[in-house]
């Protein structure tokens, strides 16, 4: 809803403080819509000139740390700090507006790798100088990093014989990239 253009413009309105508390309320859920979950709409304290002012804060992001890493190996840990898979994953750095969908996005690419577990956690940043700024916080952890499976079936045809038999080896995050690597071999069965 637009509230400066068209019809419904509130401006030269006189408005009760009623109507700025749910247009303070409006604006706020329509950033929070966006996901900009932590971007703060806040209004003047004195209207005693008739004027209101809405400010905006950006809710931006300060540090993105590993707060808990487990693993089963020994972790490769790049410049910032963090292990090297972070920095692939995430569509964000520090400094960025804060949306709650590049959170998403970096957790949909922490967990496709199927041995790691990812959390994420949004925590008041300790930089005192400007308002609206927040930490990110990352708990990681890949127990194990491979997989072995074995199967027969009998999916095969006369001409390549009926009984299949498949082992597979799956290694996750082989580069620190969140990547997968599977090694398989197929055979037919001695019967």
């Amino acid at each position: 809803m637009p509230y400066t253009k068209g019809k419904s413009s509130l401006l030269g309105s006189c408005l009760s403080v009623n109507d700025i508390n749910q247009l303070v309320t409006n604006v706020q859920n329509r950033i929070i819509e966006k996901g900009y979950v932590t971007t703060r709409v806040v209004q003047n304290q004195n209207l005693k000139f008739g004027d209101l002012t809405l400010t905006l804060i950006p809710g931006r992001i300060d540090q993105i740390t590993a707060v808990d890493v487990q693993a089963s190996r020994p972790v490769y840990i790049d410049n910032s700090g963090n292990p090297a898979n972070f920095a692939p994953a995430m569509p964000m750095q520090s400094g960025d507006l804060l949306n709650v969908r590049d959170i998403e996005q970096s957790l949909e690419n922490f967990k496709r790798v199927p041995t790691a577990d990812t959390d994420f956690s949004i925590a008041p940043s300790n930089r005192m100088s400007e308002p609206g700024y927040s930490d990110i916080q990352v708990k990681w952890q890949q127990d194990k990093r491979w997989r072995l499976s074995a199967s027969v079936d009998d999916s095969g045809q006369e001409s390549t014989a009926v009984y299949q038999g498949n082992v597979t080896l799956s290694l996750d995050n082989p580069t620190w990239h969140n990547d997968l690597l599977y090694l398989s071999y197929n055979h037919k069965p001695q019967c």
